[in-house]
Order: structure tokens, then sequence, then C-alpha cells
């Protein structure tokens, strides 16, 4: 690979990891701003408890262990626990 392919490639990871750092920013604000309690499952996997759900911010996805019920995005989880779904 070439230095420029590399220098590429490395602004392209820096760019995901400060989209999922501000995903993660945004999801918490966003749901304590509804006065929904979150809940720090696993600092280094960025996992939430969400009321029932498990939820990972960084991605959006959430997950019902007792139900199976899964899905994608905060503003949908919000939906959910306020039974708008």
């Amino acid at each position: 690979m070439s230095e420029e392919e590399s220098e590429f490639w490395g602004k392209y990871k820096q760019a995901g990891k400060e989209k999922k750092a501000r995903n993660e920013e945004y999801s918490i604000w966003l749901l304590k701003d509804y006065g929904i309690k979150v809940e720090v499952l696993d600092v280094y996997s960025k996992h939430y408890k969400v009321e029932e759900f498990s939820f990972w911010p960084t991605t959006g996805k959430f997950y019902n262990p007792k139900t199976g019920e899964k899905g994608r995005g905060v503003k949908n989880l919000i939906k959910k626990l306020y039974g708008k779904n």
C-alpha cells in the first residue's frame, strides 16, 4: 500500500471513530433529556441498559433479552419505551 493510500485509510478509520463517539454522546443525552434512566453495563464495549433493553449507542442497536425484540436507532428505542410502536 502506498503512503497516500495508508494516509487515506487512516483518516477514514479516525472519522469512523469520531462518528461513533458523537452517536454515543447524542444518544445518551437524548435518552436523559426524555427522563429515561441509562445504566452503564460495560464501559469498554459501550453497552448500556435502558429499562428492559440492552443498548449500544455507538451503533444504535437495541435488544430486549426477555422478548427477543430488537431494532436500531435511539429514536426508535424511545418510541418503543413510550409504547408508540
